[in-house]
C-alpha cells in the first residue's frame, strides 16, 4: 500500500465520522490520557472514543520533556485519568535486554551501530531498571515492561510539580496496564497510590 492509498483510507474514516469531526473542530475535551509505546501494534481501535483519548506515544513509553509537557497540557484541559500502557514483547525493552546479554545477536549488532538508540536504551532502560543485574532477563520481559511503567510514573511525579500536586490532592488517578500484542486484550495491573 502506498501513501496515497493509506491516507485515502483515513479520509474514508473522516467522511463516515464527519459530524463528530466537525464537533471536535470546536475544541477537545478528552477524558483520559494514555501514555504508551510508539510500537505500531498498539494502534488499538479508539474510533468509537474519538476525541475522548489524549495519546502520548514514545519509544518504550519513556517520558521526556516533551511528553511530560503533553501530560501537563492534558491535565490543563481537564483530564483526570492517566493510563500508562506497556505492552507485551516491547521492542525497546527486548533491545535493552539484548544489549546486556552475553549473546551476540544480529539485533544487538544493529543496535550497537546506532549511537542514539544505544545511548537511549542505556540511559533510559538499562541503567534505571538495573537490567544488567537482573536474573532470567529474557524470561521476565513483561515484568520489566510493568516495572518500566512504574518507573515512568515515578519520573513524572518527580519532574512535574503540577502533576504531583494534583496527584497528592487526589484530583487525578494514575493506573498501569499492559496491552497484549498477541490477543489485543488490555490487562489492568494496578492503580498507582501515594
Amino acid at each position: 500500500m502506498d501513501f496515497e492509498d493509506y491516507f485515502n483510507d483515513v479520509c474514508k474514516f473522516t467522511e463516515k465520522n464527519s459530524n463528530k469531526i466537525k464537533e471536535l473542530g470546536k475544541g477537545q475535551h478528552p477524558e483520559i490520557t494514555v501514555i504508551s509505546c510508539s510500537d505500531s501494534r498498539l494502534s488499538f481501535p479508539i474510533t468509537k472514543k474519538l476525541g475522548k483519548v489524549f495519546t502520548i506515544r514514545e519509544m518504550g513509553g519513556i517520558l521526556n520533556d516533551s511528553s511530560i509537557a503533553s501530560i501537563e497540557y492534558s491535565a490543563l484541559i481537564g483530564v483526570k485519568k492517566f493510563l500508562f500502557m506497556g505492552h507485551t514483547n516491547c521492542g525497546a525493552i527486548k533491545g535493552a535486554l539484548e544489549l546486556v546479554s552475553d549473546k551476540e545477536t544480529e539485533e544487538k549488532k544493529e543496535i550497537m551501530k546506532s549511537k542514539f538508540l544505544r545511548t537511549f536504551m542505556h540511559d533510559n532502560i538499562i541503567k534505571p531498571l538495573n537490567l544488567a543485574n537482573r536474573s532470567n532477563k529474557e524470561k521476565e520481559i513483561n515484568k520489566v515492561v510493568e516495572d518500566n511503567s512504574m518507573l515512568q510514573i515515578e519520573k513524572l511525579l518527580k519532574e512535574s510539580e503540577m502533576i504531583r500536586k494534583k496527584f497528592e490532592n487526589k484530583e487525578i488517578d494514575i493506573e498501569v496496564c499492559q496491552y497484549c500484542t498477541e490477543t489485543g486484550i488490555i490487562e489492568f495491573k494496578r492503580k498507582f497510590k501515594n
